[in-house]
């Protein structure tokens, strides 16, 4: 709806930039089809908005020339105006188009659409595993609050990996969720197929090394380890959990 009163539309332009910023100061970089998503503009507002940021060398765009494909990063400049009066700034990397891998573009874009997902439902706190210290022995892709106040961790997964590997996964995973480090740990897929496959695969899993040692797994241990679709994720809540 057009806002007639000059103000206002100042005020929401305002507002428009600075969500964009926000999202930028922790994702770094985004393609406009998901930044439209996030602001709820069409693609043609957005780069107006785009364009706006560009003209305060906020941001800037980079074409990836593998992909054929344009991206938006958050510059130096962006990241000072990227928080607001009241909040605690805090070192987040600024956008360098040399540290793109082409490879993993779709993964980052997948990750940002999970958070929108989660946020969408009201999970709280989304935390991006890049940016938790690098001594913890496995980072997941993100950490997020679910609406019964659960620390999930999040693993984005387009690729598959060896069985031996996520035994190993599954072991840090289960330990860290019994020392009270996550209540439970997502695996998210871009497709259901992908989906039903690993978990598939996951299903092969009957033990996990510990201390040099053969532990069991037990469907009590499968509970914490969920696997899902992009697009059926996060889970809807039952009711009788929502506190």
């Amino acid at each position: 709806m057009l806002i007639s009163n000059y103000q206002e539309r100042q005020q929401r332009t305002a507002d428009k930039q600075q969500r964009l910023l926000t999202l930028l100061r922790d994702e770094t970089w985004s393609a406009a089809p998901m930044m439209a998503q996030w602001l709820n503009l069409s693609i043609s507002a957005t780069y107006k908005t785009l364009s706006r940021l560009e003209q305060q060398h906020l941001i800037k765009v980079y074409y990836v020339e593998d992909l054929k494909y344009k991206i938006w990063g958050i510059t130096p400049d962006g990241l000072l105006m990227a928080w607001q009066q009241d909040e605690v700034m805090q070192n987040r990397p600024y956008f360098q188009p040399s540290k793109i891998k082409p490879v993993m573009m779709q993964h980052h874009l997948d990750l940002q659409q999970a958070r929108l997902n989660a946020e969408q439902a009201g999970w709280q706190n989304w935390y991006l595993g890049s940016l938790l210290p690098r001594q913890i022995g496995k980072r997941p892709d993100a950490i997020v609050t679910s609406l019964n106040e659960q620390i999930i961790a999040v693993e984005l997964e387009r690729t598959v990996k060896t069985k031996k590997r996520y035994e190993a996964i599954f072991s840090y995973y289960l330990q860290a969720i019994k020392q009270g480090q996550y209540q439970s740990v997502h695996y998210v897929c871009p497709s259901p197929e992908f989906a039903t496959r690993l978990k598939r695969l996951f299903n092969l899993i009957e033990s996990v090394p510990v201390a040099g040692e053969r532990v069991k797994i037990q469907d009590k241990h499968r509970q914490k380890l969920p696997v899902f679709s992009l697009n059926n994720w996060p889970p809807k809540p039952e009711k009788h959990l929502i506190r």
